[in-house]
């Protein structure tokens, strides 16, 4: 890696520190930050006699201090040690009693030890026992639970779950088995179309588990967890059962908070008179009446009050109203009667 910080920039901050420019703007002046600078201080010697003398003859004090020097080849090789047990970087760093932004200067500063570091990256990766995760994960599946579930028991992700199905088709066979015997729809291991849509759902086991989860007290996001689904898949069945509907909304009925019914016939319209948006986004409102109502607090149109001023209330006057029940002449009249009543009293 070829060093940014090159002797002609170094004599180029020299000089413009020498002549009183602080650090920061000689190091923005060739278009740096200044932590090149501290590193060649720490390391170099000879560039840190010369930086104090060239700050001594502009007569500045010194700024920011410089951290301690340490035994480098020491570092470097307790770093190699730990990872080659397989730790991380950051571990590896802390048992060389440094930090890992340390050992980020370190292979900065040596391009044959970053290649060493470079050589061990492939063995910081945890290797995992594929013939563990797929026992667990058939044994998860076989007692009823998710994908997520068996992930989570096994230490992986549901992503490296599915690398792993990819790979092995006996495997997702197995899987897929296992799932059905609990009546469970998994879907593909592959990517999801380009069509998109919702998958498949087997609707009779997410109905049971949903009503069992809500008779123990869940809300319907746990118990959509609960069914291995996702809780729009559960609104939707919803909207399209009215007896789960019902059976939805009696489970949450000894509730202080009652559940919102969606009726099939009205979801997903906006609830005001006469709109024409398919869709509501909140609250039975579209995006438009939602906002509306949002900002004025209603979601028809204004009152005019055009034409509709009061009038003056000086008998057989008969002009708009300006202030205090008069017009303008009114007003102003009343006022010179009221100053000159005020100034005899």
């Amino acid at each position: 890696m070829k060093p940014r910080f090159t002797p002609e920039r170094q004599a180029t901050v020299l000089a413009l520190v020498a002549q009183g420019e602080p650090v920061v703007s000689a190091m923005r002046h060739i278009g740096m930050s200044t932590e090149p600078l501290y590193r060649l201080r720490r390391t170099d010697p000879q560039f840190e006699a010369a930086y104090l003398a060239a700050v001594k003859q502009s007569g500045a004090p010194r700024g920011r201090p410089v951290a301690p020097r340490i035994d480098e080849d020491r570092v470097r090789r307790l770093v190699l040690e730990a990872l080659r047990l397989g730790v991380s970087l950051r571990q590896a760093a802390a048992a060389a009693g440094t930090s890992a932004p340390t050992v980020t200067r370190l292979r900065h500063d040596n391009p044959q030890f970053d290649q060493a570091v470079t050589a061990l990256a492939p063995t910081l990766r945890r290797e995992i026992d594929t013939a563990r995760a797929r026992a667990i994960t058939l044994d998860i599946l076989g007692q009823g639970g998710t994908l997520q579930h068996a992930a989570d028991a096994a230490g992986m992700s549901p992503t490296t779950l599915y690398k792993i199905r990819r790979a092995d088709p006996d495997f997702d066979r197995a899987v897929r088995a296992a799932a059905k015997a609990n009546r469970r729809t998994i879907p593909a291991p592959g990517r999801r179309g380009r069509s998109g849509g919702p998958v498949p759902v087997d609707r009779e086991p997410v109905r049971r588990l949903v009503l069992d989860a809500l008779g123990r007290g869940a809300s319907l996001g746990q118990a959509a967890n609960a069914a291995g689904v996702h809780v729009e898949t559960v609104r939707r069945i919803r909207q399209e059962d009215p007896e789960f509907e019902r059976a939805v909304h009696a489970a949450y009925q000894p509730r202080s908070r009652p559940l919102k019914l969606s009726d099939p016939e009205t979801a997903g319209a906006c609830s005001v008179a006469g709109c024409p948006a398919p869709k509501a986004r909140a609250k039975g409102l579209c995006t438009r009446h939602y906002y509306q109502r949002y900002r004025t607090g209603r979601t028809g149109p204004a009152q005019q009050t055009y034409g509709r001023r009061p009038v003056c209330q000086t008998p057989d006057c008969g002009r708009p109203h300006r202030a205090r029940g008069y017009c303008i002449s009114c007003y102003d009249r009343h006022i010179r009667v009221r100053d000159r009543d005020t100034a005899n009293a």
